[in-house]
């Protein structure tokens, strides 16, 4: 597949280099890393609510998960929202597994969600101005994400090749194996002689760290949204001072580099008429561009 943009989603690539996971945009924003981790799975939440909510697919779901995931270690948390990016995610999974939902079903659907995180009594969203706007910063983060991924959108999930695993385990018609998902349950030998998963070109670390991660969603427990939303918040805050200090620093130095330029300027343009005026004697010359040289110093 080409490489279009700088996260390409394809079977070939399901797990990210640690160098891209270690060095996401959010943690260079000043974001810490368990702050982006709660933020990676409050906004999968969201999406997997809002597929439940709006009666999608569970691929569809999954899809917009996947983009949301890829997304992010593109682009940083400060600077993009994640609810708004989680709002597109969901309208342009619906799109890619042909399950189209309205925008309008998406926000509302959000809208809801939040109000019950609140305590509130759910109400549908009003089409107001408020509405509008919320429209526009899903459709703008809709185009964010396709662009950012170079239209390589469609992603294939794992899930198609479980039958394919099982066929060459030759389980594929052990229905109590099929139904645990677990061969290690059931005390049904793997393969070890090369190991099983060597066929599939996985080792026991890649393994590990999978099993590991999947865990750790069981016993992790995330800050609220509205907390998340708040440490984003004051990163963003420091983020805009540093940037402010750059920008006055570069200000400085620019108008510091446009004077001497300026006085270069000037000293070039002495000079010049100097050495082009109607003067004949060349010592006259030479004492004439040494009186500019000095008055110049």
């Amino acid at each position: 597949m080409a490489k279009y943009g700088h996260v390409v989603v394809s079977v070939e690539n399901p797990i990210l280099p640690n160098e891209i996971i270690e060095n996401t945009p959010s943690s260079l924003d000043g974001l810490d890393q368990e702050t982006e981790h709660d933020l990676r799975i409050t906004g999968c939440k969201l999406i997997q609510t809002s597929g439940i909510l709006l009666r999608l697919s569970q691929v569809t779901t999954l899809t917009g998960q996947v983009l949301f995931q890829r997304y992010y270690y593109s682009k940083s948390f400060v600077r993009f929202p994640m609810e708004y990016t989680a709002m597109a995610c969901v309208v342009l999974a619906s799109k890619l597994e042909e399950t189209s939902r309205h925008i309008r079903h998406v926000i509302n659907v959000f809208h809801n969600m939040k109000q019950i995180r609140l305590g509130q009594t759910p109400v549908p969203v009003i089409l107001n101005r408020s509405f509008s706007n919320q429209k526009k910063q899903v459709i703008k983060a809709e185009s964010r994400i396709l662009k950012e991924l170079g239209f390589c959108v469609n992603v294939e999930h794992p899930q198609k090749y479980i039958i394919m695993v099982a066929e060459v385990l030759g389980h594929s018609q052990n229905a109590p194996l099929i139904q645990a998902a677990c061969a290690r349950v059931l005390k049904v030998p793997l393969p070890t002689s090369p190991p099983w998963y060597m066929v599939f070109r996985v080792d026991t670390e890649t393994i590990d760290k999978v099993c590991t991660t999947i865990l750790e969603l069981y016993t992790r427990v995330p800050l609220s949204q509205e907390e998340l939303e708040e440490k984003v918040e004051m990163a963003k805050k420091v983020l805009e001072i540093e940037t402010k200090s750059e920008t006055e620093s570069e200000t400085e130095s620019s108008n510091l580099t446009s004077s001497e330029w300026t006085e270069n300027s000037t000293e070039t343009t002495t000079l010049d008429s100097s050495i082009n005026s109607p003067v004949k004697d060349s010592d006259t010359v030479l004492d004439d561009v040494s009186v500019s040289l000095a008055e110049s110093k």
